[in-house]
């Protein structure tokens, strides 16, 4: 992976925070964290060679017991992890969708090969998916949600906005120099993020038109607009 770069994306080393909270107008990435950010990657892409021999292996000993058609395999990650985006040079304590985003792919009976479902999942969702693909009851007190009638219908009365809750910089974080993030809560659905920190200050991003979290619009918008989203966060949290 020699000469690969972190995604320049239109976040990445973002030109104007004016409009960002304090904690990321404080952060600035200089030509040597910008360097350790793509060294960072590339061997992230290294690493992830082992994972990609590790599914190969899991999947090949299924079929070789011939079970592979009757079994579930659920890939996805831990949260994101910023590379550059908004000038964070590492860890994943924010709101933003590098930090909080991260892939779910699932094969297995019934589940069309190729197909995408465009619903908002959580790993809240992963207990009671494998309770019910299991056949067993998740306890009423769980909070996620099974997965399976997405993998076969595509549930149209499903979840239309993820709630995200942030509680400050972790205490024992192994990222050097992590920007200190103030405790946060957050809506995301597939058309917005807001959030507000426990300073008091908001953003507001619309996703149709600012899909990289450039643009706060919290500032432009009405005040009852941004109360209903308040009143949403708060009932959810």
């Amino acid at each position: 992976f020699a000469g690969e770069a972190a995604p320049r994306t239109p976040a990445f080393n973002e030109r104007n925070i004016q409009d960002k909270p304090d904690w990321v107008q404080s952060s600035l990435l200089s030509a040597e964290r910008l360097a350790r950010i793509d060294s960072d990657y590339r061997q992230r892409l290294e690493s992830l060679m082992a994972v990609d021999e590790m599914v190969g292996v899991v999947v090949q000993r299924l079929d070789e017991r011939g079970v592979l058609e009757n079994t579930y395999v659920l890939f996805l990650s831990d949260n994101g992890y910023f590379l550059g985006e908004h000038r964070q040079p590492n860890g994943k304590d924010a709101p933003y969708d590098a930090a909080s985003r991260v892939p779910l792919i699932v094969r297995g009976p019934g589940i069309a090969a190729g197909s995408l479902v465009n619903k908002i999942a959580l790993n809240i969702d992963l207990f009671p998916t494998i309770a019910e693909l299991t056949d067993i009851a998740a306890p009423r007190f769980v909070d996620g949600r099974s997965l399976v009638p997405l993998f076969r219908d595509g549930d149209r009365r499903w979840r239309d906005v993820a709630f995200i809750e942030g509680f400050g910089k972790e205490t024992e974080s192994n990222e050097g120099a992590e920007t200190s993030t103030p405790p946060f809560r957050a809506l995301r659905s597939d058309e917005l993020l807001y959030a507000e920190y426990e300073t008091g200050e908001r953003e507001l991003y619309d996703l149709r038109k600012d899909p990289f979290e450039t643009s706060n619009i919290a500032t432009e918008v009405s005040k009852s607009l941004l109360r209903d989203y308040s009143l949403r966060l708060e009932a959810l949290a």
